[in-house]
């Protein structure tokens, strides 16, 4: 149960695509609306998937610092609300956001999986360094940053003499 001074992963929401209304009112059980998912188009696929991808990776940053998971939801639920963002000229915008929040969610769950690969005494390494990524190669929007290559190490045996 959440204590009143522990609203802070709602209360204090500085995420661009979210909005409140006017009578907004931090930590109140009664307080005007708020918008998850408030954005608008640049006019340009490509700025907008970019800037969708920016948008995830802040929401992201936030639920890490804050644990606030149920986040993502609220903000697919109001995309999902309105057809501007599914239909309409926002929707490279929601593109870009779900790519993104796809990508890392597909790297987090490689890391998983590979620790739970590893035996007694091992050891995953993420390096950043230039490799080439599978990714689909879409006419006019770039392909996103690589991100760290994970190997695991397994411990030598120790030799019996």
């Amino acid at each position: 149960m959440l204590k009143a001074k522990e609203h802070a992963p709602l209360d204090d929401l500085n995420l661009p695509f979210i909005k409140d209304s006017p009578d907004w009112k931090p930590g109140k059980s009664e307080r005007g609306p708020r918008c998850f998912w408030s954005v608008k188009t640049t006019g340009d696929v490509q700025a907008d998937c970019e800037l969708g991808k920016e948008y995830a990776r802040a929401l992201l940053d936030h639920m890490l610092r804050t644990r606030c998971g149920p986040l993502l939801g609220w903000v697919a639920f109001a995309m999902a609300d309105d057809p501007r963002f599914y239909e309409g000229e926002e929707k490279m915008i929601m593109v870009g956001f779900m790519a993104e929040i796809a990508r890392n969610a597909m790297y987090g769950r490689h890391i998983i999986k590979a620790a739970g690969e590893m035996g007694d005494g091992g050891m995953l390494v993420l390096r950043n360094e230039e490799r080439e990524e599978e990714t689909a190669k879409v006419d006019g929007i770039a392909p996103p940053p690589p991100l760290p290559s994970v190997e695991i190490r397994t411990p030598i045996p120790a030799r019996r003499q």
